[in-house]
C-alpha cells in the first residue's frame, strides 16, 4: 500500500511539472510562430495521429481486437 502511495505522488507530481512547462511553450508557440487556429490544428492532428496509432497496433488492445474477454492483465482505457 506504501509504495502505491508514493507512485501516486510521484504521479501528481509529473503530471503537475508536465502542465506548468506546457504553459511557457504554448505561450512561446502562439506569440513568435502559430495563429490560435494553427496551434489548435496541430494539437487536433497530433492526437488523431496518437489514437490512430495506438488503434493501429494490436498489442496496446488485445481484447478489443482479438474479440476475446478482457483480463486483468489488459490496460484500463478511460473515456
Amino acid at each position: 500500500m506504501l509504495r502505491n502511495k508514493w507512485f501516486g505522488h510521484l504521479m501528481i507530481i509529473f503530471t503537475q511539472v508536465v502542465l506548468g512547462v506546457n504553459i511557457p511553450i504554448t505561450r512561446d508557440l502562439l506569440l513568435n510562430y502559430l495563429s490560435p487556429m494553427g496551434y489548435i490544428g496541430v494539437r487536433a492532428v497530433g492526437a488523431a495521429l496518437f489514437f490512430w496509432t495506438i488503434q493501429r497496433n494490436p498489442a496496446f488492445l488485445p481484447c478489443i481486437h482479438t474479440g476475446e474477454e478482457c483480463g486483468s492483465k489488459t490496460p484500463t482505457l478511460f473515456f
